[in-house]
């Protein structure tokens, strides 16, 4: 089906395939805002896309070919809902949701989002998620016509959630890319201390004094030093550790056959979305524990026979990594 006797300011007629043309418009989708998009016109953008490292939290792919024939190209389609899904990323699509496009990706189980496209109620998967949001989110989540279920949780649990979003928004500050998206993970990560500090009962000037006291006390963090080790020095031991590239295993610490211990520098120390890994030689099982933005990921295998991603590290300087 083609949209025919089409007239460009010129005055000049042309025909154009329905599935290319623009959704008609609607409200702003507010779902499509908060993601940071990465153009692909062509094949070359999406090859680049397919060697990105890091996490893509945030992140959407943008379909935009500059050639039309490739909108009929189901293998390039399929190419980009294959990386999509795998990236776990949504696709914003430019055209109807009726064309093959977008039931091809569909069909690869990737999220598509249709470019202007506010009222159309495409089907997504519940997600269970337990953690404390800001107070207009069902507001704004009911204004998306879609379903949620919101509990007001008592007092004495407050705090222990709003610990946890405290260590997502830290967590989202360290994966901000932008200037901008830096200031906004810093201004939520801020926004969860302000809460966090009426709920305990202070103002926030009477907790910028106790640090002001403490910094006084102890110092800030603006050397960034690391404590790596402690101990009590014998005789004859003049010196704890390598102090050119001291060796850490501050990820994790084996205290029996059945158990591991995971201290907070897990978080300081591990790659957002790399996987790394547990093993239990005893019972041939290994975890896997991957780090993402909002969640811990552990994923079980037992007599796996892949390559062990050990949780000790090397820390390097900033000459030896350039």
């Amino acid at each position: 089906m083609w949209f025919v006797g089409c007239v460009a300011p010129d005055g000049a007629r042309f025909n154009i395939p329905w599935y290319w043309t623009k959704a008609h418009a609607a409200e702003k989708n507010s779902d499509r805002t908060n993601y940071q998009v990465i153009p692909i016109a062509s094949q070359a953008d999406l090859d680049a896309f397919k060697k990105r490292t890091g996490s893509l939290t945030k992140f959407a792919l943008d379909v935009i070919p500059n050639n039309q024939d490739l909108m009929r190209d189901m293998n390039f389609i399929r190419e980009i809902g294959v990386a999509a899904k795998a990236a776990g990323i949504p696709v914003i699509l430019s055209g109807s949701t009726l064309a093959h496009a977008y039931f091809e990706l569909n069909r690869q189980g990737c999220v598509v989002v249709a470019r202007g496209e506010k009222e159309h109620s495409r089907v997504r998967r519940n997600t269970v998620l337990g953690k404390i949001v800001r107070d207009k989110i069902p507001e704004r989540i009911a204004q998306r016509q879609e379903a949620e279920v919101t509990r007001q949780i008592p007092a004495s649990l407050k705090k222990g959630f709003l610990t946890s979003k405290l260590l997502e928004e830290a967590l989202e500050v360290r994966n901000a890319q932008s200037a901008d998206e830096k200031r906004t993970e810093l201004g939520d990560l801020l926004e969860v201390v302000r809460a966090l500090i009426k709920s305990e009962g202070f103002t926030l000037e009477e907790v910028i004094v106790e640090a002001d006291r403490k910094k006084q006390k102890a110092g800030g963090f603006d050397q960034g030093l690391v404590l790596m080790q402690t101990g009590i020095l014998g005789r004859d031991r003049q010196a704890m550790g390598d102090n050119d590239r001291p060796p850490t295993q501050v990820l994790a610490r084996r205290t029996s056959s059945d158990t591991y211990e995971l201290p907070f520098t897990f978080f300081g120390f591990m790659d957002l979305d790399q996987p790394r890994s547990l093993v239990f030689e005893d019972f041939g099982v290994r975890v896997d524990i991957a780090l993402r933005n909002d969640k811990i990921e552990l994923q079980i295998s037992k007599n796996a026979e892949q390559l062990e991603l050990p949780l000790d590290m090397e820390l390097l300087s900033d000459e030896a990594v350039d």
